[in-house]
């Protein structure tokens, strides 16, 4: 038989009516709350019986401390001389409890009360949640200006959807907790000035559908992955932020059972957030930039030197070829290495595909570089073309009018496309080419200036690539 149990915090930090009513509740089960951590509340096991709890604040208490100060010593001998008992403290909020009907409530003046809340909500959860409000509210501010400076991107990349998500969860969470409490506040105030105590009650069906829909967003996260790599960007990520917060955690209570002052705890607690996460991220940086945790999409078929440096090789399948272009012959990787590269969600995929010759080959050859961007949700078709079409043009706002690109409509439509351009510039034309489909969209790079023949076979092939 389990003699403890642990079950998720899913009451607000301010709500002492439903914190108390739920911890009687429990007791009248046989489980008796002993403390309440990161992961949630710990009972342990005892006879059912019939227990009142009294929630109640010390604004001077800290999360901190490893050992009770003066005064919260003196609050609870007083406490415990009208018979109520401490069970646990969290932060500044203190939780007691009696089995005597008949004891004397901890707090009777509900002026006192609210202001005694107040004043632990100033030290503790206000500060807390209006950092959490600005960081989301940057957050979010910065990845509308990714979508605007390079949607495809974004919209193609799970990982960018998901911290999107989640910082908008963030963002809802901390607007309607404040929201609630401010509310409640303002009505205490006006309550306590007639000498009532306007109870609190915060939903624990919302606390955890949020919860629910946060992870909810990184399962589907790793559903809609494309590839190994996306996949692995993703669970570095979530290891790094469990990491980080189990080694601020783990240092925290390394400080308390030390007994160590408030200041060395929180010195200590707030650098090791900062430094781990900050070490973290390097390390993940290195990995992105090395790719040393072998995830990679594709893998090489060959090596060669070339120049004292040793270059890969690579037989990814491709769906449109140089050969398709000119008439020759397939060639070899022997003559060509041609790469393959994929980002999608369930938004848009974005795929890149490249034929590039060996530089140990003696013949000179054409090279064929092009992505193909598909826009899964008709809603944001316009703005994947728009950006395809106008990305020069903001690249290149400052340089000399010669040297701006931009793109203009071709006077005859390849066959099948519903739209068609070619880059310029300054005046000149370029190899560079952007077809247009219902929610279909590529951009092609070649060596050579395209004909009307091969600009026919290069829009068959990539409609439907």
């Amino acid at each position: 038989m389990k003699h403890t149990k642990h079950e998720l915090m899913l009451y607000s930090f301010y709500d002492f009516t439903g914190l108390a009513s739920h911890l009687e509740t429990m007791a009248a089960k046989g489980w008796l709350a002993e403390k309440i951590g990161v992961l949630g509340i710990r009972y342990r096991r005892i006879q059912p019986q019939t227990l009142r709890f009294s929630v109640t604040y010390f604004p001077d208490a800290s999360e901190f401390d490893a050992a009770p100060t003066g005064g919260q010593e003196v609050f609870r001998d007083y406490c415990a001389q009208a018979g109520w008992e401490f069970a646990f403290q969290w932060a500044q909020m203190q939780v007691f409890y009696t089995s005597r009907p008949d004891a004397v409530p901890i707090e009777t003046d509900p002026s006192i009360q609210v202001e005694t809340l107040h004043r632990s909500m100033r030290r503790n959860f206000l500060p807390g949640t209006i950092l959490m409000l600005i960081l989301s509210l940057f957050q979010l501010g910065m990845l509308f200006w990714r979508i605007n400076t390079d949607p495809v991107d974004l919209l193609s990349n799970a990982s960018y959807l998901l911290s999107f998500s989640c910082w908008l969860l963030v963002l809802v969470a901390n607007v309607w907790s404040l929201g609630h409490y401010a509310l409640w506040h303002r009505r205490a105030v006006q309550e306590a000035r007639m000498g009532r105590m306007y109870a609190i009650r915060t939903s624990p069906v919302t606390n955890l559908s949020l919860l629910f829909v946060a992870l909810l967003f990184i399962v589907a996260a790793f559903l809609f992955s494309s590839s190994r790599r996306e996949i692995g960007y993703l669970g570095i990520a979530v290891v790094t932020v469990a990491l980080t917060c189990c080694l601020t955690q783990g240092v925290k209570a390394f400080c308390l059972h030390r007994g160590a002052s408030r200041g060395v705890t929180r010195t200590a607690t707030m650098a090791t957030a900062f430094l781990s996460s900050f070490g973290l991220l390097l390390a993940v940086g290195f990995l992105f930039i090395t790719n040393r945790w072998g995830v990679d999409d594709t893998t090489a078929v060959e090596t060669y030197s070339w120049h004292n440096i040793t270059w890969e090789v690579y037989a990814d399948p491709i769906p449109l070829r140089v050969e398709d272009l000119t008439g020759a012959a397939i060639y070899g990787p022997d003559t060509y290495s041609t790469g393959s590269w994929e980002q999608s969600s369930f938004l848009v995929s974005w795929r890149s595909y490249s034929q590039d010759l060996r530089h140990d080959c003696p013949e000179d050859l054409p090279e064929l570089s092009y992505s193909i961007v598909d826009v899964k949700v008709p809603l944001f078709y316009s703005l994947c073309k728009t950006y395809l079409l106008e990305q020069y043009v903001r690249r290149d706002a400052n340089l000399p009018p010669e040297y701006q690109e931009h793109y203009q409509a071709l006077d005859t439509l390849p066959q099948g496309t519903a739209a068609a351009y070619q880059c310029y510039m300054g005046g000149e034309p370029m190899n560079q080419y952007l077809f247009c489909w219902d929610s279909h969209l590529a951009e092609l790079w070649f060596d050579e200036p395209l004909t009307a023949a091969q600009l026919n076979t290069a829009a068959a092939i990539l409609a439907d690539a």
